[in-house]
């Protein structure tokens, strides 16, 4: 997971992996604690200074959140996202490291921040079908089949190059204004009251 987000106007929110980088410094104070007798001053002393490297990934992360939602909700009236389940999505990880990136990324929490913060913010909010958004080319509509680890979108119908999530943000918006221009166009329904 090489992206938090990333935005159809190119920008993109890099996943700095702060849990993956510090991971070997929690084995190491975890291995200290485990050499120490439960409950001397050194014990405790030790077991704070875990918890506080524990709660410093923590806080960065929900710092990291917060601010990609502000900006996000801020800075656009309509939100499109995929419909996906995060749960589903760690689920298909295809190793112990793309799950840790899965979690270092926090995008499900991202994603009920940029969903809370829009509806206050009266912005519109659009869920569409994730099915080939990264598959497809947003330029001319081809579809261009890659591995997962292929990060760059390059079409060989039309030559169009992108980053495959700017590609995918693309196509989803796409998809989330067709669905609110079918919205617009359908009829109102009058009732009789």
């Amino acid at each position: 997971i090489s992206n938090i987000a990333a935005l159809s106007d190119g920008t993109v929110f890099r996943n700095d992996h702060a849990y993956a980088k510090k991971e070997s410094k929690f084995k190491k104070e975890h291995r200290k604690l485990s050499k120490i007798q439960p409950n001397p001053p050194e014990y405790l002393k030790q077991r704070t200074k875990l918890n506080h490297s524990y709660e410093k990934v923590s806080n960065h992360r929900k710092n990291n959140i917060e601010q990609i939602s502000n900006h996000i909700v801020k800075n656009h009236d309509i939100i499109a996202m995929e419909d996906l389940s995060v749960k589903q999505l760690r689920s298909m990880s295809k190793s112990r490291n793309m799950t840790k990136g899965y979690n270092d990324a926090s995008i499900g929490v991202l994603r009920k921040r940029i969903c809370d913060k829009a509806e206050s913010a009266g912005r519109t909010i659009v869920l569409v079908d994730p099915k080939g958004t990264s598959q497809t080319c947003s330029n001319c509509q081809e579809v261009v089949e890659k591995d997962l680890s292929v990060r760059t979108h390059v079409c060989p119908y039309c030559n169009y190059e992108e980053d495959r999530d700017v590609n995918a943000a693309r196509n989803i918006l796409a998809r989330a204004l067709s669905v609110l221009q079918g919205q617009r166009d359908r009829p109102a329904i009058l009732s009789d009251t």
